[in-house]
């Protein structure tokens, strides 16, 4: 049914108190509040789940450890676990769960479930976006990009890649082991000296990859020192042949290919730790599928992952029965380095727990209503695919008495004036995104709430694709594009031109006039294209542009089509597909260019720029880098604020140099509130506390 015809058909039905529940003549009462949620959602499984309507479904069905705190977004609230405590060293967090928090089937949440639920987002073929938000926990990362290794049989490490080298020590079977490359998934591509003959001069530069087989002609040995001789691998800077040092090699690369034999440098997990390079051949992965029970053997990956269950003990902490001794309610925390903004993370929804009876028996169904179990402030009873998803209050949750709507129907409306109409009909008390054309006369109503997030709106770019693989045409195009003509002119209701990632509004990250970053300038744009190689930009074949169904994004899209034409002569094909198949199309990396916008997740600028990690859930753009990547690994582990902040500068200054993203502008959001919906408050990321949300009578 197109919604043109639906929005009618609601005004005329909204007398009678029902709405058609999927053209199949069933009838659903009015929900107390009609929130207009754009797409359909892609899924409600949160370990899935990547978009903003499936985020805000999720922050009704379920709940994770703490809550946000609307009022401050850096202080969350109690969620399920009533408290919690830090250790000195800022390492280690302990959680206690509410003796109250109950799924709503009746069963009590426990500790257990979280570990469960953590557990399956670390877990590879869950395929989880929002995995790096655990990866603070030791040895997290890991195992989540499954780094651990267990030696088959008595295995032997060298100090380098040759059986020439120095022995290391020898490690006895079942010795677990981690690779050592864990800030990379892929290694990068790095310099190594190139020399005429073994021990001579250095001729010129060969680049090693991991992903490259290095052809090895010939070995010396001289003295105790390796020599290999080496062709270069196809498509490397520098074509040749040349000798390079075993040790030298090993520097250069975590893992390498010599002929058919395959090295990896390694180190053990526990004490005594020995680092070295092994053999790929006597190494045996551990078990990374998720267990057809929650239970683990001793030695399992899972065991090395810094997650703990404990039951209460005497003396019971504050607001605790004594029956609730020996229950599993604690749910303990070891993190790698100190994270600044951990309880922040623990209440994104990605984190939410899962019930484990249910997940297990029913792995792709239990989201379906007939099934589903959550333990959020409300529970889903429809969903009504390209129409609405209905919840209603949850009777078990903890807090139920705080809840002040009893339903909700989240409404898939893709058009916005087809959400603009509903909302001034009065079949739509909430609306997040309205026409663009109308934002001027909307800024005059009492109703109409906008202000700047922390949200940017930017392209992303598939490196790995001509002639985008060509840092030089990156730049041209991010150059070309003149951000303030499209907010002016375009979005027109005080956004801002975005010429880096990170907005502003973060609190020690301020937005300076000397932070790197591209600006329009057209000139500039056409020399870069020359030095690219490009004198003719006719000779570009038409670059594609992908974008998810909305108004906007057409427009914006349109802009920068005609600006590439203009000031480039490149010629752009625009494409435009459905949110889950756009969410696809851009996961598989099928695309050239793609609109993508960011809303942080907390406030902090890790959520921004950890998206672009070599190995990142969300990066998606084929980039890779080991100076960004080293930079966002020291700021994971500083804990003086300042010095954390300029590793956040130097990454973001890589990033914006590289520009595997082209940043547009900063959002700011657009919301319709109807006056009788009480209890929104306004805040930096624009999220909805639906338990907050009362319906008065009168507006």
């Amino acid at each position: 049914m197109r919604w043109q015809s639906w929005a009618v058909l609601l005004v005329v039905l909204a007398a009678c108190g029902w709405v058609v529940n999927n053209g199949l003549g069933a009838r659903l009462p009015l929900a107390d509040l009609r929130f207009g949620n754009l797409s359909e959602p892609q899924t409600l499984d949160p370990a899935t789940m990547t978009g903003v309507p499936e985020g805000r479904i999720a922050r009704a069905l379920y709940e994770g450890l703490t809550y946000p705190n609307l009022d401050d977004l850096t202080q969350p609230k109690p969620g399920v676990a009533q408290s919690w405590t830090m250790s000195k060293d800022g390492k280690t967090y302990t959680f206690y769960l509410r003796e109250d928090a109950k799924w709503s089937n009746g069963a009590s949440v426990t500790a257990d479930h979280f570990l469960f639920s953590w557990r399956r987002v670390l877990t590879p073929n869950t395929g989880s976006q929002y995995a790096e938000l655990l990866w603070p926990i030791r040895n997290a990362r890991a195992f989540n990009q499954q780094l651990f290794y267990r030696a088959k049989g008595s295995v032997t490490l060298y100090k380098s890649p040759s059986v020439a080298s120095p022995k290391v020590v020898s490690v006895n079977k079942g010795v677990i082991l981690i690779r050592e490359d864990i800030n990379q998934k892929e290694i990068q591509k790095r310099k190594a000296p190139l020399h005429d003959k073994p021990g001579g001069k250095p001729s010129s530069t060969v680049f090693v990859k991991a992903k490259d087989q290095v052809t090895v002609l010939d070995k010396q040995v001289l003295g105790t020192q390796s020599w290999f001789k080496v062709k270069t691998p196809k498509g490397s800077a520098v074509a040749g042949e040349g000798w390079i040092p075993g040790d030298v090699l090993a520097k250069h690369s975590k893992s390498i290919q010599i002929k058919d034999v395959k090295w990896v440098e390694v180190r053990t997990m526990k004490a005594p730790i020995q680092r070295g390079w092994v053999l790929q051949k006597p190494l045996g992965r551990l078990n990374y599928n998720f267990p057809n029970s929650d239970k683990t053997k001793a030695g399992d990956a899972w065991t090395l992952i810094g997650l703990r269950v404990k039951p209460l003990t005497q003396p019971l902490p504050k607001g605790y029965s004594p029956s609730a001794v020996g229950k599993r309610l604690v749910f303990e925390i070891e993190l790698e380095n100190p994270t600044a903004y951990w309880t922040q993370i623990t209440s994104f929804y990605s984190l939410s727990p899962v019930y484990p009876p249910l997940v297990m028996k029913r792995p792709r169904s239990w989201v379906l209503p007939k099934f589903f179990v959550g333990n959020g402030p409300f529970r889903l009873t429809h969903w009504m695919i390209n129409e609405l998803v209905r919840v209603e209050k949850n009777t078990h949750y903890w807090d139920k008495k705080n809840v002040g709507v009893n339903s909700i129907h989240f409404m898939a409306v893709n058009e916005r004036d087809t959400q603009l109409s509903m909302y001034l009909s009065g079949d739509l008390d909430v609306v997040t995104s309205v026409p663009l054309p109308s934002v001027q006369k909307l800024m005059e109503r009492k109703d109409f709430y906008s202000r700047l997030f922390l949200a940017t709106y930017f392209y992303r770019v598939n490196v790995e694709r001509p002639p985008l693989n060509n840092k030089y045409v990156r730049q041209a195009l991010a150059y070309a594009v003149d951000r303030s003509s499209i907010v002016k002119h375009i979005l027109r209701a005080g956004q801002l031109p975005a010429s880096r990632l990170v907005p502003p509004g973060i609190r020690g990250y301020p937005i300076k006039k000397d932070t790197p970053g591209p600006r329009f300038d057209p000139k500039k744009a056409r020399a870069l294209l020359q030095k690219a190689g490009y004198k003719d930009p006719s000779k570009i074949p038409p670059i594609s542009l992908l974008y998810n169904t909305d108004q906007q994004h057409k427009q914006v899209a349109e802009a920068l089509q005609k600006m590439w034409r203009k000031h480039l002569g490149i010629r752009v094909h625009l494409v435009n597909k459905e949110w889950k198949t756009y969410l696809d199309t851009v996961k598989q990396r099928e695309y050239q260019l793609a609109r993508a916008g960011w809303i942080g997740d907390y406030t902090d600028p890790n959520t921004f720029l950890s998206m672009f990690i070599t190995g990142g859930g969300h990066n998606r753009t084929g980039w890779s880098n080991v100076t960004y990547d080293r930079f966002i690994g020291l700021a994971s582990k500083e804990t003086n604020p300042t010095k954390r902040m300029e590793y956040f500068r130097k990454a973001e200054a890589e990033l914006m140099e590289e520009l595997p993203i082209i940043p547009l502008y900063f959002y700011n959001y657009q919301n319709l509130i109807h006056p009788r919906i009480k209890g929104h408050v306004n805040n930096p990321l624009n999220n909805f506390d639906f338990r907050r949300f009362k319906r008065a009578n009168k507006p």
